[in-house]
């Protein structure tokens, strides 16, 4: 497992027959199809936002709660502060933690806020242990699956499943 950014790595050097990526140019003996769009959100608990976010989220609020990101590779949530809020990595807390449910269980119970795949946390969001901390706001990634040119067999059952599942979900 890897971040969408790191993925297309495994790729290039034969540890992988495909990879998810949001890389949109095939690597050399690949090629490479449109999956979707993945839609990412700010989350945390209610609790949370009450103590880290009382008057809304600011660069001031975010110098003091902790966040979280998938691991030291995933720079989404780096770029997207230093876009939204002007602040660099070392500016503010930021823990990795390489597992999203993971980030998504420690968002829950309130440990840290975190930039996740809505996708991911649905039931999260309808029953509450989650809420939207920038209802106007979503991180929209394209993600393209990219494998080997010449597919076969299982490699190929396997590549139209990631295929029909991916876009299914992303639509």
């Amino acid at each position: 497992l890897a971040d969408e950014q790191h993925t297309i790595e495994k790729l290039k050097d034969g540890e992988a027959f495909g990879a998810i990526s949001l890389q949109d140019t095939p690597v050399k003996g690949c090629q490479v199809e449109k999956l979707g769009d993945m839609n990412y959100i700010l989350v945390g608990s209610t609790e949370f936002r009450d103590t880290y976010f009382p008057n809304g989220i600011d660069a001031e609020s975010l110098r003091h709660a902790p966040g979280i990101a998938f691991d030291q590779k995933d720079n989404m949530h780096v770029r997207f502060i230093e876009q939204e809020y002007g602040l660099k990595e070392g500016e503010y807390p930021l823990h990795a933690v390489r597992s999203s449910e993971a980030f998504v269980t420690m968002a829950k119970h309130g440990a840290a806020y975190c930039l996740v795949a809505e996708l991911q946390i649905r039931d999260e969001l309808r029953s509450g242990a989650l809420v939207n901390l920038l209802p106007d706001y979503k991180l929209v990634e394209t993600l393209y699956w990219h494998h080997w040119i010449l597919l076969k067999g299982l490699h190929k059952s396997i590549s139209e499943a990631i295929k029909s599942q991916g876009r299914a979900a992303l639509d």
